[in-house]
């Protein structure tokens, strides 16, 4: 089911809260993503990943992987997310 918008903005206001919390940011980077703003949360999940790419059992990265598998591993949006978190 398509996320609210007021799904979106609670989201945010909890990452907003607390901005060390890599579960909140990565929660509204998939909300991001699922509601089509893609490179938004491309940039929430990159943002966690480089907060700390293992936390909760890699879930960072696990999530970048789902998001690039989602998208198209030929994407310009993927390319352009893993040169990044290669970086």
């Amino acid at each position: 089911r398509p996320l609210s918008t007021t799904s979106l903005a609670q989201l945010a206001a909890q990452l907003e809260a607390a901005p060390a919390d890599i579960g909140a940011r990565l929660a509204y980077g998939k909300a991001l993503i699922a509601a089509g703003q893609r490179e938004e949360g491309l940039e929430q999940l990159l943002r966690a990943a480089q907060q700390d790419l293992h936390h909760d059992g890699d879930a960072p990265r696990k999530a970048l992987i789902d998001a690039f598998t989602a998208l198209g591993w030929e994407d310009p949006l993927t390319l352009e997310y893993q040169r990044r978190l290669s970086m």
